[in-house]
């Protein structure tokens, strides 16, 4: 039966809640081992900016939606003065630095089992926008060490741009390892990523299509990783 399960977090209040629920559960001796993950999810990375800046970057997404205020290039220029903003900057890496002691109380009292779950999620932008989720992920790559938790990745619809700041955080990276979950990536994308030393997560939204499959094949049972992500992601006909 299953001995062990993951609480994924995607908030830094997620985190918190999810290591008491760890400390209570193993209080309670349950024979199902929890650990937690300490991170906050790319849909949710607008948690990283101030209350003033973060109703800056929603009304401009909102704009962009309706198909006013001069769509995705007026947004994307209103994020990218956003985020240079010294005191965004002071906030975000403040954000990052509240997370790193989370996982290192998690960490010394052996609950964090990852850093995550972060990454990238470009269907489905109308929760956060582009350049806010790679701010965020950003500052949760700066959170990996040797020694330390791996990272429980997130990767949809961004391509190479993920495997592009992976790769600029290369000696973090391979040194902490993760998987990037529920994987469904071309065989470019997946070498990349095994060579960055991380390893692959499949699941139902893995396997949709003839492509997929054939992708799905070539990840090396060693580094392969079978997930539910239930119930989004089950497993159906192709």
């Amino acid at each position: 039966g299953v001995q062990h399960a993951i609480v994924t977090a995607g908030t830094l209040e997620e985190s918190r809640l999810a290591l008491e629920l760890v400390r209570r559960q193993r209080a309670g001796g349950c024979p199902v081992r929890l650990h937690s993950t300490v991170g906050v999810h790319p849909t949710r990375c607008l948690d990283f900016l101030p209350e003033a800046e973060r109703a800056e970057i929603e009304a401009a997404m909102a704009a962009a939606a309706d198909g006013g205020g001069g769509g995705e290039e007026t947004l994307a220029a209103i994020e990218a003065e956003v985020l240079a903003r010294p005191s965004v900057m002071a906030a975000i890496e403040a954000h990052a630095q509240a997370l790193r002691r989370l996982l290192s109380q998690g960490r010394e009292e052996g609950l964090v089992a990852a850093i995550g779950e972060c990454g990238l999620d470009y269907d489905r932008l109308h929760f956060c926008p582009r350049l806010v989720q790679r701010a965020g992920f950003a500052a949760q790559l700066g959170l990996a060490t040797e020694g330390g938790p791996p990272l429980f990745l997130h990767n949809r619809a961004a391509r190479g741009e993920f495997a592009a700041m992976c790769k600029e955080r290369r000696g973090a990276v391979g040194a902490a390892g993760g998987v990037v979950h529920s994987f469904d990536g071309d065989a470019a994308e997946l070498e990349q990523l095994l060579s960055l030393g991380l390893d692959i997560g499949i699941n139902g939204c893995s396997l949709k299509t003839e492509a997929n499959l054939a992708v799905a094949a070539r990840v090396p049972l060693g580094r392969l990783h079978l997930e539910t992500d239930a119930p989004w992601c089950g497993v159906g006909e192709i």
